[in-house]
């Protein structure tokens, strides 16, 4: 997915060597069926899609 912020390099990456983080939590907007309609990484994400 283009909007993916993720290094792959997880405990050898620099967010995790300098501050322990491995990642944070991604967010899905679902529609009424059950579908995957946005991935977001953050609330803002959410709500300026609609």
């Amino acid at each position: 997915m283009p909007d993916k912020q993720c290094d792959e390099q997880g405990m050898n990456g620099p967010n995790f060597t300098a501050y322990g983080v491995t990642g944070t939590p991604t967010m899905f907007l679902l529609d009424a069926q059950g579908r995957i309609e946005l991935r977001a990484i953050s609330l803002d994400d959410i709500i300026s899609h609609h």
